[in-house]
C-alpha cells in the first residue's frame, strides 16, 4: 500500500508516466549507469525544484534505499539468510523495534535550500548534518526575504484578519527599505564591509545551502523539530518536503523510524544465524543489477563497486556505494560564493584551496561505503576508534568467523625498543616457527571450544567470548570524505599498526578513483606535510641563518631555550618526547635541504 501511495504522489506532483524522463534542463549530470542502488521515483524526484512560501528546497543527490538498509543490517548477506525470510517492510520495523538503528544511516539525502535565515537556525545548525551555506561575508546578501502569507498571519494573529494586512504591509515597506539601506552600505560611495552591513537585515532574509544527512538522524530532525514549532512557523513546508523526499527515497524504512517515534513498531520472530556462516562466507555481490540514474557518476569508482579486492591473505574489502564525486566539494563551496565576489577558475584549484585551509564542510559533501571481512583487531578494535565513521556487524552486532589471522614470516619481530607500540627487529628463524605453531595451536584450540561448546546448545553470543581478536568479522562502514581523510593521515601513518594500513591503503587506493584531486590534496597538505607549534617555530627561526653544515640537531643547547630536555637516572640530559618530535621534523627538513627526494617524506622515513 506504501509504494502505491508515493506512485500516485509522484504522478500527481511530478506529471510522471516514466521515472527516469529525457529532459536537459533536469539532467545536470546526464543519465548514466551506475552499480548503486536505483530507487525509481526518486530520480524523478532529483532537480525537481519545490518552491515554498519564502524560498525552495531541491533533492539533488541520495544514497541507497531500503534494500540499503536490509543488506548493511545483514553484513551483505539479505534476507534469505534468516529460515524465516521475513518480508522487507517487516524487517525494517523489525530493526527499529529492537533498536537496530545504524543500518539507516546508510540511507543520505542532500539537498539544496533557500530559507529566510529563521529557518536556517535550525536547519543549517542540526549537528548531525553536514552543511555548506551561502556566505553573506564576501557575498551581497541575497535580495529576498521570508514575508508570511495572509493566511499564515492570519493564523498567528488569531483569526484577525483586518490587523493581518497591516501588518503584512509594513513588513513589506520595512524590508524594502532595510534591504535598500544595504545596498547602499556596500556600494561604491561607501564601502562598508559586508559582515557588517548586513547587520541590520532582519533574521527572515534569505540564505541558502547545500545540506546532507543520514535518514535516520533526517526522520528524529522532523519528528523533533515539528513538536517544537508553532503551526505558523515557516520551517513547515520545509519538513513536509524532507519526509516526502525519505518516503520516496526509502519508503518501508522512513514508515518504520516515523513509526519508532510513534513508538507503535513490532518486532518479528527471526533465527539468527551462527557466526561462522556470516562471517566465513565471501562478501556476497550486489542484490541488484545496474541501472540508470541522474546523479553524478564516479565512471572508475563505480566500475568497482561489488569487486572483492583481497589482502591480509584472506582479508577482503569491497566498496558497496557512494555520494557525488571529485567535483562535488567544489559545486558545494560556490554554495558560498554570490554577487560580489570573485569566482574560483577551475574546480580543481578550489578543491586543493579547500583541503589547503581547512574548510571542511564541502569535502563532507561526498560519501564512500564499504564492506569488509578483517580481523577484530584491525576493525572494529582500531578502525572503530575513528567514530566519525559510522560502522554496522549483523542485526547489532559483531559477529566472530571460525577463520583466524596468522601473520606472515616476515612480520615476525620482537617488541620494539624504540617505538613502544611497534615492532623491531625480526625474529631468528627458529623462534619465528616456535612462534608460529604456538599462535596457530591457540587459535585451533579456540576452534575446538567453539565446536563442542556448539554442541552443546551453549548460545551464540558466549561462545563467540571464547575466541581472540585475531579471528575475521564482517562488517560495513561508512563516512563523508572529510572524515576518511582524517582516518587516511593517522592509519597510513608509518606508526601504525601494518595490519591496519594495509586496511587503510585498500580504502585510500579505492578512493583516489572516486575523488582524485581530493585524495592528492590530502597527501600534500595533510598526510605529507609538518605542522610547527610556537615553540618549535622559535627553534626554527634561530636556525634561518645557520649553513646547513653548521647544524647539529643533536646538540641539546638547540632544545634548551624552550625547554625540550630534562634529565633521567645519574643525571644525563636527553631530549623529553617533544624535543624528539622537533627533532625528527628538524631532520626531514635538513635532508630535503640537502637535496633527498621528497618522496622520503611521503615514505615517512625522516
Amino acid at each position: 500500500m506504501l509504494e502505491i501511495f508515493i506512485k500516485e504522489i509522484m504522478k500527481i506532483k511530478y506529471n510522471m508516466s516514466n521515472p527516469i524522463e529525457q529532459s536537459p534542463e533536469q539532467n545536470p549530470y546526464g543519465i548514466n549507469l551506475t552499480n548503486r542502488l536505483v530507487v525509481p521515483y526518486a530520480e524523478k524526484l532529483l532537480f525537481s525544484r519545490n518552491n515554498v512560501p519564502g524560498g525552495h528546497i531541491t533533492l539533488v543527490d541520495y544514497m541507497g534505499g531500503d534494500e540499503t538498509i536490509a543488506r548493511v543490517a545483514t553484513a551483505g548477506h539479505g534476507l534469505s539468510i534468516f529460515p524465516e525470510n521475513p518480508q522487507l517492510p517487516d524487517f525494517l520495523e523489525h530493526l527499529a523495534a529492537k533498536s537496530i538503528l545504524e543500518p539507516f544511516k546508510s540511507v543520505q539525502l542532500k539537498f539544496m535550500i533557500q530559507s529566510g535565515i529563521r529557518v536556517a537556525l535550525d536547519v543549517v545548525y542540526e549537528p548531525m548534518a553536514s552543511v555548506n551555506e551561502y556566505s553573506g561575508r564576501y557575498s551581497d546578501m541575497l535580495d529576498t526575504s521570508f514575508i508570511p502569507l495572509l493566511e499564515m498571519l492570519t493564523i498567528a494573529m488569531k483569526g484577525d484578519k483586518e490587523n493581518s494586512n497591516k501588518v503584512l504591509e509594513l513588513m513589506k515597506d520595512a524590508r524594502a527599505k532595510n534591504y535598500e539601506a544595504y545596498r547602499r552600505l556596500v556600494g561604491e560611495e561607501i564601502d562598508l564591509a559586508r559582515e557588517l552591513a548586513r547587520t541590520p537585515l532582519e533574521i527572515d532574509n534569505d540564505t541558502k545551502y547545500f545540506w546532507k544527512i543520514d535518514l535516520l538522524s533526517l526522520v528524529d530532525f522532523i519528528v523533533r523539530i515539528r513538536s517544537k514549532r508553532e503551526e505558523y512557523d515557516p520551517i513547515h513546508p520545509y519538513l513536509d518536503n524532507m519526509e516526502e523526499a525519505a518516503r520516496i527515497v526509502a519508503p518501508n524504512a522512513t514508515q518504520a523510524l516515523i513509526k519508532l517515534e510513534e513508538n507503535d513498531v513490532k518486532a518479528i520472530e527471526l533465527t539468527l544465524p551462527r557466526d561462522n556462516l556470516i562471517v566465513d562466507a565471501l562478501l556476497s555481490p550486489a542484490n541488484w543489477k545496474a541501472e540508470l540514474t541522474r546523479r553524478v557518476v564516479a565512471r572508475e569508482f563505480d566500475d568497482e563497486l561489488f569487486k572483492r579486492i583481497q589482502f591480509m591473505e584472506n582479508g577482503f574489502v569491497q566498496p558497496v556505494d557512494y555520494m557525488g564525486d571529485d567535483k562535488a566539494p567544489a559545486d558545494s563551496a560556490r554554495v558560498s560564493y554570490g554577487s560580489g565576489t570573485r569566482r574560483l577558475s577551475t574546480d580543481a584549484g578550489l578543491t586543493r584551496y579547500l583541503v589547503r585551509n581547512r574548510h571542511t564542510t564541502p569535502i563532507e559533501q561526498v560519501e564512500a561505503a564499504f564492506e569488509f571481512s578483517v580481523p577484530v583487531f584491525v576493525d572494529p578494535r582500531q578502525a572503530g576508534r575513528h567514530r566519525t565513521l559510522d560502522r554496522h556487524g549483523f542485526m547489532g552486532y559483531i559477529p566472530i568467523g571460525d577463520s583466524f589471522f596468522v601473520p606472515p614470516v616476515d612480520q615476525l619481530r620482537h617488541q620494539s625498543r624504540t617505538n613502544r607500540q611497534g615492532r623491531g627487529n625480526e625474529l631468528s628463524d627458529e623462534v619465528k616457527n616456535e612462534a608460529i605453531s604456538l599462535l596457530k595451536a591457540s587459535y585451533q584450540r579456540e576452534i575446538g571450544l567453539t565446536a563442542k561448546l556448539r554442541e552443546l546448545d551453549v548460545p551464540e553470543g558466549i561462545v563467540r567470548g571464547r575466541k581472540g581478536v585475531g579471528f575475521f568479522n564482517r562488517g560495513w562502514r561508512t563516512g563523508d570524505l572529510h572524515n576518511w581523510g582524517h582516518f587516511f593521515s593517522l592509519r597510513l601513518n608509518p606508526h601504525a599498526q601494518k595490519e591496519i594500513q594495509d586496511f587503510a591503503r585498500v580504502h585510500f587506493d579505492l578512493m583516489r578513483k572516486l575523488a582524485p584531486t581530493v585524495i592528492g590534496a590530502f597527501e600534500d597538505y595533510l598526510m605529507n606535510s609538518i605542522s610547527f607549534t610556537a615553540l618549535e617555530l622559535s627553534v626554527l627561526a634561530s636556525m634561518m641563518d645557520m649553513p646547513t653544515e653548521n647544524i647539529d640537531i643533536d646538540d641539546l643547547n638547540l632544545y634548551r631555550p624552550i625547554g625540550f630536555i630534562t634529565k633521567k637516572t645519574l643525571g644525563k640530559e636527553v631530549l623529553t618526547r617533544e624535543g624528539e618530535e622537533l627533532k625528527t621534523k628538524l631532520k626531514t627538513i635538513l635532508d630535503l635541504k640537502k637535496g633527498l627526494n621528497i618522496e622520503k617524506l611521503k615514505n615517512g622515513n625522516s
